[in-house]
């Protein structure tokens, strides 16, 4: 009788991806939690109208022992989406699609606009996504509360303008747990870099000529934002049609009166000028920077 060789069976493995990777934890937590939020959301039914609770909802996970991508990534965290079902229909009437907000702030590391120790010094600082289309700011735990005091007039002014708002794009906001310590952020879009122009030249108005010039060591950035008195030495004139005029004035008159309603009058303009060529024709894109210090 011949012999049979037995083959032996190999198995096939998987190389494991290393996702959610960043030079600081917490920027892999925070991939990994905006790609957690976005995937849940994801099996979520979107309720045709919000209620009074969506307000006041939050979902949050906790991670213990986490060995996935170790290197870079804190055995323990905890991570807290406030008003999830919120901030969805905020993307959706803003043009903001998940995959591209998932995408954006998840598959690539964020960056920091300074060096992150510095920034962490400073205890107020802001990172971008990779591709500069979105925002996210750091801030306190009483600017968590200033949200949610202004979320629902400010959800049901967005919806009654049709998302067509000068006002700051507010599309998630989050807590993040890292080594004990609470990080507060709120992310928005970056609306200087949506259309992929670049911007040459940027200024910070505030309409108040009171200390509003830029110092010689911000002015010696690569793409400084200068400020309201840079703006007048600069003898800068805004030429972007009279449709285009009317439009924005439209637009901001509302947005002073939305504020004005909710007795905030911390409001301030940031203008980025895109030249053409290096020649005297510009395009101007104008949004409101902040509405709190």
């Amino acid at each position: 009788m011949p012999e049979v060789k037995k083959q032996k069976k190999r198995k096939a493995f998987k190389i494991k991806q290393k996702v959610f990777r960043a030079s600081d934890p917490l920027l892999s937590v925070f991939m990994w939690g905006v790609h957690h939020s976005v995937s849940q959301l994801t099996h979520t039914t979107i309720p045709p109208l919000l209620l009074p609770s969506d307000f006041k909802a939050f979902s949050k996970v906790s991670i213990e022992n986490y060995n996935f991508n170790s290197d870079n990534m804190v055995a323990k965290f905890k991570f807290k989406e406030y008003c999830p079902l919120v901030f969805r229909d905020l993307r959706e009437r803003f043009g903001v699609k998940e995959q591209v907000f998932n995408q954006s702030l998840s598959a690539l590391e964020p960056y920091y606009e300074s060096d992150a120790d510095q920034a962490r010094e400073k205890g107020h600082k802001h990172f971008f996504s990779k591709d500069n289309r979105f925002v996210v700011k750091l801030f306190h735990s009483e600017e968590v509360e200033f949200m949610h005091s202004i979320l629902n007039d400010y959800h049901a002014y967005v919806v009654e303008r049709g998302g067509k708002v000068l006002l700051p794009q507010y599309l998630a906001m989050y807590r993040i747990t890292v080594s004990g310590v609470e990080h507060y952020m709120i992310i928005m879009r970056n609306v200087l870099a949506s259309n992929g122009l670049r911007i040459h030249k940027q200024y910070h108005l505030k309409g108040s000529t009171v200390d509003r010039e830029a110092t010689d060591k911000d002015k010696s950035k690569t793409n400084p934002r200068l400020k309201d008195l840079d703006f007048l030495k600069d003898d800068i004139k805004i030429h972007i049609g009279g449709d285009k005029k009317k439009e924005v004035l439209e637009i901001l008159d509302s947005d002073v009166k939305f504020l004005s309603q909710l007795k905030i009058m911390d409001y301030s303009i940031l203008l980025g000028i895109h030249n053409i060529a290096q020649v005297d024709i510009i395009f101007v894109i104008i949004i409101p920077f902040e509405i709190w210090n």
